[in-house]
């Protein structure tokens, strides 16, 4: 296996360990009690903002046979609430982006990234316990960037774009150390069938754009060409009026299709603030 294919996890040992050391004194924690992995009560939004590092691995064969890897820094945002009074339904939204700059196995050459994810879903609330709860549904999926190539003269740069529809979900157990309430969370993100941008080798950006090649460079998406998954596991803690939320974050895509393979692993640390706002509600 290539270094991209062994990926970093000790940033994720470290946490499960973590949690496997608090695990033995937790007691469930009352939703009465605190909000603290709570889904989001009527005239309610749960919006929260995180900052991620962590490494990206890349193999993209238009623009290099070889595989870059390097730090990758980001910001996240995520924001929930029902959508409408007495609903079963919750909406959720997710805006990730991530710069890198990645060196090849080599040690000569560089990549340069940036990748914006969007995600939106629209979740039925499954179960919803004072402990537990579990939330699931329909998703679209956008990932659009770009990578560039320093030492690349005739194909230094490729577009990425990746539009799909696919399912996501999200689980949270909460519980108590002492007095002290804490959650666990963990969301999966799916996506299924869509559209990718994938050029082959010997179509150039300037044909598809002069020559209307466009075409050529579309293609139906799904999982037997086009993969993508991404998961975030995370623990939140109340701090003040706020939550402070700490989390894992794994995110894959790869493809292959008309010969070329390209394949995107992050494995990134967050830490972020949650907080609970009343609204008005207007059903939006």
């Amino acid at each position: 296996m290539g270094k991209m294919d062994r990926c970093h996890y000790s940033d994720l040992r470290l946490l499960l360990a973590m949690l496997c050391l608090v695990a033995v004194s937790v007691q469930p924690v009352h939703a009465q009690e605190s909000g603290v992995g709570m889904l989001p009560r009527e005239s309610e939004r749960i919006n929260s903002f995180s900052l991620s590092a962590g490494d990206l691995g890349v193999l993209d064969e238009y623009l290099s046979p070889n595989v870059y890897n390097g730090p990758v820094l980001g910001l996240v945002g995520h924001r929930t609430h029902l959508l409408k009074r007495d609903s079963s339904w919750m909406y959720s939204s997710f805006l990730k982006l991530g710069c890198s700059s990645l060196t090849g196995q080599s040690g000569i050459g560089n990549f340069q990234s940036l990748m914006l994810d969007c995600r939106l879903s629209w979740e039925k609330i499954w179960v919803n316990t004072s402990d537990f709860s579990l939330s699931a549904g329909p998703e679209a999926f956008l990932k659009f960037g770009g990578l560039y190539n320093s030492r690349n003269t005739n194909n230094p740069a490729q577009m990425k774009l990746y539009v799909a529809a696919g399912i996501a979900g999200e689980a949270s157990y909460r519980f108590k150390i002492k007095n002290y309430p804490i959650a666990l969370g963990w969301r999966a993100n799916l996506p299924l069938i869509g559209y990718n941008f994938a050029p082959t080798y010997a179509l150039q950006y300037y044909e598809i754009y002069y020559f209307d090649r466009f075409g050529e460079a579309s293609h139906f998406a799904w999982p037997g060409n086009v993969f993508a998954f991404s998961h975030q596991v995370s623990l939140s803690l109340p701090v003040g009026k706020v939550q402070l939320r700490l989390s894992y974050m794994g995110d894959y895509y790869r493809y292959n299709i008309d010969g070329l393979r390209c394949r995107m692993y992050e494995n990134s640390c967050l830490v972020g603030i949650v907080k609970r706002i009343e609204i008005k509600y207007n059903g939006r």
